[in-house]
């Protein structure tokens, strides 16, 4: 579900318990004891390794957990990945993530053939029929897997039919494990001897088996983290989330562990230990029925293969719609913010991604024809996939609770990166432990699938409007090294096997030598060593060849990359150059309009204006013309901050309805156009943390803007606050639509972009172009994004989507004053600072003797001051420390004068003890001081140009501070 669209919250605790279990066990669970766990590490190992696995689990769904709390999305990992590290980061996530999920449908949907043929034997083997891989694929199961994708994907499109279905078949099969271990526990006969050796007789040390067995943890819980693409649809508290995954976690293991001991309390195994049954039971393939089949049917008899029927068809359909169901959502988030195209993302009526659900059941109803084994190989892959997103994942929890000094998540995103980067190379470095971990041709298609994903990244680069991506080079660099590691893995495994293969040849062929006549034994053994020899030879050079085109084609990749990217950063760099020409031209215009009005009525002023009128008119004049000209400059440093990242978001209990009523109000009061209504649409919505001033430039910009270009109709300014359910975080978002003359598609491409205006006619309604680009910056800072939509003449709608916002749990000072309605101090009347009143002695510090006249004018109209001045630092420490002086009671200093500068003016005051407790305010036209005052010793900054009203709010604020303990 898209950020944008509201979903109704039907998923139950029981619910999303149902799908994190359903899609982290499937039909693996029946054939990885038989064909892994067992043979790898033996009953103990494999119980102490699929619990420590587990263990590694929890560690990774607390980083979820907390991720899913600050940013709950459809997106799951990849929005996690794309909001902290950046598009580039997003896309390798997601393309890795997304074959995860797909491959464990495919996996699952072609076990079906496997129990079809367990429970019926070969009635279902009907039609044509071929081999691949050892697999004998026909007719038949082609048909029964692409029907339980179809049903699945048909069940998924109903969202509460696919809970209901969820929950029902996950209680039934996980029932069904528990019954099957009972039963079989209480037929057990053999005792304890039975189950000896503990550990795998045919394996390395203890401690090696089970770190196979740990290795192998995101494949066996892969899809238990799938829940964060639902948390926008639960119907409960997000900070139950990690108990949810936990409880997963511990079924899952339980019912591993379950079913690996299954064989080895068998009664009909036959065997002096467990070694010797899971040799009689057989079926250690993966590609017929495992050994549970045949223990279970045992066991129970007839009933025994309703009960295996039950268990392994929840088990399938469980995974099969628990994945295609989050698989879907994750491919609606991608198409959100472009990464798939725009119609597969397609939501219907219920905020359903219909097109996803779809497209993902027709390319899988086409997996089948390749048979069980291959599917096998794209499975390896998946876990290669699911290691990634988990790795990510504890980086992204790492580096969202450094930012807050979360120290438990600090401490479980780091271990749970380390531990994935582990888990990662015990699992794709062959004969690690003396035993590789995944087949040969794994190697192979990993490979392939990191050159698909550079061809697929070139495309997403190519259509990227607004830049996100191209951006990061470790991404680019990551891959690489990944296709020449896994390349070189591929190369080495298939030589490995090929040495087997020719190591066995000639060892058959010595075994046959005492049967050959020793005349021709040498003739023989000679052409069969060079024919072995030429085929070990043979498959070097096909490896080798293999091998140079895989990295021709990455280079070439990589090269179009480099091309494409710095192909756009030129033509970035030329139209900025070009924009900023336009802007400057514009901007003289701009500053060069308010000058003529300021310097003009300046001089008739001075010169003697006759009537009271004149002057008051004069006087309003230059005050318009100077905040204009404020502003432009407010306008040039915010871009400038926001393009270098320097601006500071200042989160705080924000009246977004007041905030939002009073500039309406304000816009009525300027006196726009008649023709044109202006309407705020208010919802009730409570206080939010966000930074107002910043919400107020957005709003102020998006309706000065409309309001310019709409001749006859409607400004209408919309705001609503769509709350997680059970959250105290939800998503904020601002409309504002207007019937003006719209933009063309062409400018849509351009519009917001700095600098830039799409008509040259912009000019004459005033604007330089920067307040889009400001908006646009302002929302992705606060972690959102700025969406248009237009058609030409018949207006536009400008939207501010910002996801995660907090919902207040206080009101802020500033607020409870507000709504206690304090009158301010009227002129004259005595203001307070502390706890003293100040109509006395007042400090003023500044290498300018005008500014000195401007604050000491203004001090005096406020209020009873006695004011003293002084040019530099070092003057005004004379005053200060003078034996004779009357004890001051606020300093305002200017930062950047001669001699001794303010920061070391205020340095003096605070160490020396009798002049600490004076109130000392920073007075500044640099706007980077602002979030360093505080920490120079300031007890608070004015940024010229000072006006009464700022100077009024500056003492004010410095007051309540100093009350505060």
């Amino acid at each position: 579900m898209s950020d944008n669209a509201s979903s109704s919250r039907h998923i139950s605790v029981f619910a999303a318990w149902a799908f994190a279990f359903g899609t982290a066990v499937g039909w693996g669970s029946f054939v990885m004891p038989g064909v892994v766990f067992l043979p790898l590490s033996g009953p103990l190992g494999m119980v102490l390794g699929v619990v420590a696995g587990g263990a590694v689990m929890a560690v990774i769904a607390w980083n979820y957990h907390y991720l899913v709390c600050r940013m709950p999305s459809a997106g799951g990992t990849f929005t996690y990945v794309l909001r902290t590290f950046g598009g580039d980061h997003g896309f390798f996530c997601a393309w890795f993530l997304y074959l995860s999920y797909v491959a464990i449908i495919w996996a699952n949907a072609t076990a079906l053939t496997i129990v079809a043929r367990g429970l019926f034997g070969d009635a279902l083997r009907f039609g044509f029929h071929y081999t691949i891989e050892g697999f004998d694929v026909s007719l038949g199961d082609i048909l029964l897997s692409s029907s339980a994708i179809v049903v699945a994907s048909a069940i998924c499109c109903r969202r509460r039919v696919a809970d209901g279905v969820q929950t029902t078949l996950a209680a039934v099969f996980a029932t069904g494990f528990v019954v099957s271990f009972v039963a079989c526990l209480f037929c057990h006969d053999g005792g304890l001897q039975s189950m000896a050796p503990a550990f795998s007789p045919h394996g390395e040390k203890p401690l090696t088996q089970v770190l196979k067995i740990v290795a192998l943890a995101p494949w066996l819980f892969v899809g238990f983290e799938s829940i964060c693409h639902l948390s926008r649809e639960f119907s409960f508290p997000l900070k139950r989330t990690f108990g949810v995954m936990v409880a997963a976690i511990v079924a899952s293991v339980v019912a591993y562990a379950c079913v690996a001991l299954l064989p080895v309390l068998s009664p009909v195994a036959g065997g002096a230990n467990w070694v010797d049954g899971l040799a009689r039971l057989g079926a250690a393939d993966g590609a017929s029925p495992p050994a549970t089949f045949a223990v279970v049917r045992a066991v129970f008899g007839k009933a025994g293969l309703a009960l295996f029927a039950a268990i392994a068809v929840g088990a399938v359909f469980t995974n099969l719609v628990g994945n295609m169901f989050v698989a879907s959502r994750l491919t609606g988030a991608m198409s959100d913010v472009g990464v798939l195209p725009k119609w597969l993302g397609h939501r219907d009526g219920d905020g359903e991604p219909v097109n996803a659900i779809v497209f993902l059941a027709g390319v899988s109803c086409l997996v089948p024809l390749l048979g069980r084994t291959a599917i096998g190989f794209i499975v390896d892959v998946a876990t290669v996939g699911s290691v990634i997103a988990y790795a990510y994942a504890s980086a992204a929890a790492f580096r969202k609770a450094h930012a807050v000094r979360d120290r438990l998540t600090e401490v479980t995103g780091a271990c749970g990166l380390v531990l994935s980067v582990a888990i990662c190379a015990l699992f794709i470095i062959p004969n690690y432990f003396s035993g590789a971990m995944m087949a040969t041709e794994s190697y192979l298609i990993l490979v392939l699938w990191c050159i698909l994903g550079f061809l697929y990244y070139l495309y997403v680069l190519k259509h990227d409007r607004h830049e996100h991506y191209g951006r990061s080079l470790v991404v680019w660099i990551g891959l690489i090294v990944l296709i020449l590691v896994m390349s070189h893995m591929w190369m080495r495994q298939g030589m490995y096997d090929a040495m087997t293969k020719t190591f066995d040849s000639i060892g058959r062929f010595l075994t046959d030598a005492p049967n050959i006549d020793s005349e021709v034994l040498d003739d023989l053994w000679s052409e069969h060593l060079s024919h072995q020899l030429a085929n070990a030879n043979s498959a070097l050079v096909r490896g080798g060849l293999t091998q140079v085109c895989l990295m021709a084609v990455t280079l070439a990749i990589m090269f179009t990359l480099f091309t494409i990217v710095r192909r756009r950063e030129r033509r970035l760099e030329k139209e900025k150059a070009m924009a900023k020409s336009y802007f400057f031209s514009t901007v003289s215009h701009d500053i060069r309009t308010p000058l003529n009005a300021i310097i003009g009525f300046s001089e008739m002023l001075k010169a003697g204006m006759e009537t009271k009128p004149e002057r008051e008119q004069a006087l309003d004049s230059i005050l318009v013309s100077s905040k204009t000209l404020l502003g432009l400059v407010n306008d040039v440093l915010d871009l400038s901050k926001l393009e270098s990242g320097k601006m500071k978001i200042s989160a705080e209990p924000t009246d977004c309805s007041l905030l939002m009523r009073g500039l309406i109000d304000a816009f009525r009061a300027s006196g726009c156009r008649p023709e044109v209504e202006l309407r705020y649409v208010e919802r009730p919505m409570p206080l939010l943390m966000l930074d107002p001033q910043r919400i107020r430039q957005i709003v102020f910009n998006l309706v000065g803007n409309a309001v310019k270009f709409t001749e006859r109709g409607h400004v209408e300014l919309r705001a609503t606050y769509d709350r997680t359910a059970g959250g105290d975080t939800g998503l904020f978002r601002i409309d504002v639509e207007d019937t003006g003359c719209g933009i063309g598609e062409d400018d849509l491409k351009r519009i917001g972009a700095a600098y830039v205006q799409v008509d040259s006619k912009m000019s004459r309604n005033g604007g330089t172009g920067l307040g889009l680009a400001i908006c646009r910056q302002l929302a992705f800072a606060m972690g959102g994004r700025m969406d248009i939509e237009s058609e030409l003449g018949s207006g536009s709608t400008f939207s501010i989507v910002i996801p995660d916002v907090r919902v207040a749990k206080s009101v802020s000072p500033a607020l409870a004053s507000a709504a206690a309605a304090n009158p301010s101090p009227a002129a004259g009347a005595a203001l307070r600072l502390g706890e003293r009143e100040l109509p006395h002695r007042v400090l003023l510090v500044d290498d300018s003797k005008m500014n000195l006249l401007v604050l000491k004018a203004i001090l005096k109209k406020m209020g009873d001051f006695e004011v003293e001045t002084a040019l530099d630092g070092n003057e005004a420490l004379k005053l200060l420390t003078s034996p004779d002086a009357q004890k001051f009671d606020l300093v305002l200093t200017d930062m950047w004068m001669p001699n001794l500068d303010g920061e070391g003016l205020v340095k003096a005051i605070r160490g020396n003890p009798a002049l600490s407790s004076i109130p000392v305010l920073a007075v500044t036209a640099d706007v980077e001081v602002r979030d360093k005052s505080s920490e120079k010793g300031f007890d608070g900054i004015l940024l010229k140009p000072i006006t009464p009203a700022t100077l009024e709010k500056a003492l004010l604020e410095t007051s309540r501070r100093l009350k505060t303990p």
